[in-house]
């Protein structure tokens, strides 16, 4: 990780030794680590807390990332996750979001990429926070009257997205909580003030849920293989630059988290491409505007059929016949989730169907 981490050169990987001892002091590791980190010659410039699932040492026998997770929590910081084993492909659908944590996608190069994308989310989602919040003026308690989908999607500019950002607001109830805590509709008797304590927790809280389910879930936002089958155009064909210029439009960019090699598009604004030419696929519109030998998006499963979903747990086109969507704790908003109908039977006494 080091080696990819020193090609991105705005950003400063800090390793926590854990050959050395922990701090005397009595508490548990949680309350140990969280003083380490205090303490250091780097907490004031820290983004981001990476760590591995296996933590053991000789020093921090019994270290775990659950952990690391409740220290970063304490310090105001999001924290990814790793594991150095090879993920199964059905490991995604079999992980629950519910921690607070974001597990890192090992690219063909490592970790590195993935972190350096997130750390500049998180400084570029606190400023937006902070620009919000100043563009309210004298007016901040606007900001805490809004729903969780709204608020995010004023932090984003897309104000039009809010309520089906909102149905995606349930899986991981740790952050979802938090952003809620800052709302009228929160129990506390008294919401508390946007100072920059409360700015932290809301990036973090906000961060971890447009990662973890709002970018990984096909619903506001597609990724490409899950654009392709929406707009039924074969993902090989989806990928040359004549077809992407048509739907550039669409594209997330310029945004947290945003990722050139991983692509996402808003589906709202594929929706309004299409609706503005007058058409209900993207393969429609394709053939409208004269490309040549564009192909529909085949199911996976039976390439006589068209697409129009996404298997999570393979990443590929899949229809509606060959496939489910009865996953309990997909979101409900994530409504091109599927599974093929294979993988559901085998994987449905685990997944909670």
């Amino acid at each position: 990780m080091k080696k990819q981490i020193a090609l991105h050169p705005d950003i400063d990987l800090r390793q926590f030794d854990l050959n050395v001892s922990p701090p005397d002091a009595a508490g548990t590791y949680e309350d140990k680590l969280t003083e380490a980190i205090r303490s250091s010659d780097y907490a004031k410039d820290l983004v981001l807390i990476v760590t591995d699932h296996d933590l053991s040492s000789k020093k921090w026998n019994g270290l775990s990332q659950a952990a690391v997770s409740s220290a970063a929590r304490k310090l105001g910081l999001p924290v990814a996750g790793y594991r150095k084993k090879l993920p199964m492909p059905t490991d995604v659908i079999q992980r629950i979001p519910g921690n607070g944590l974001i597990e890192l996608v090992k690219g063909d190069k490592g970790w590195g990429d993935e972190v350096a994308r997130l750390a500049r989310g998180f400084v570029d989602l606190e400023q937006r926070i902070s620009m919000l919040a100043a563009s309210m003026g004298s007016r901040p308690s606007q900001m805490r009257s809004m729903s969780p989908g709204a608020l995010l999607a004023s932090v984003l500019e897309v104000p039009e997205v809010a309520a089906h950002l909102d149905s995606l607001a349930c899986g991981d109830q740790t952050v979802i909580a938090e952003i809620l805590n800052f709302s009228p509709a929160s129990r506390a008797k008294t919401p508390p003030k946007l100072n920059e304590e409360v700015k932290r927790r809301l990036k973090v809280a906000m961060g971890v849920w447009l990662v973890d389910l709002i970018m990984a879930y096909p619903g506001a936002l597609i990724n490409e293989v899950g654009t392709a089958s929406y707009l039924d155009i074969h993902p090989e064909d989806f990928k040359r630059a004549e077809i992407k210029a048509v739907f550039e439009g669409a594209r997330y960019k310029e945004l947290p988290f945003a990722s050139d090699s991983a692509p996402l598009w808003w589906r709202h604004n594929l929706d309004d491409i299409l609706n503005e030419a007058g058409v209900t696929t993207g393969l429609d519109l394709c053939v409208a505007k004269g490309v040549k030998k564009v192909r529909y998006c085949p199911c996976s499963v039976d390439p006589k059929l068209h697409a129009g979903y996404l298997c999570l747990a393979l990443n590929e086109p899949i229809s509606a016949k060959n496939s489910s969507g009865r996953v309990h704790w997909f979101p409900v908003g994530a409504d091109l989730a599927r599974l093929t109908k294979s993988i559901y039977q085998k994987l449905g006494p685990w997944i909670g169907t």
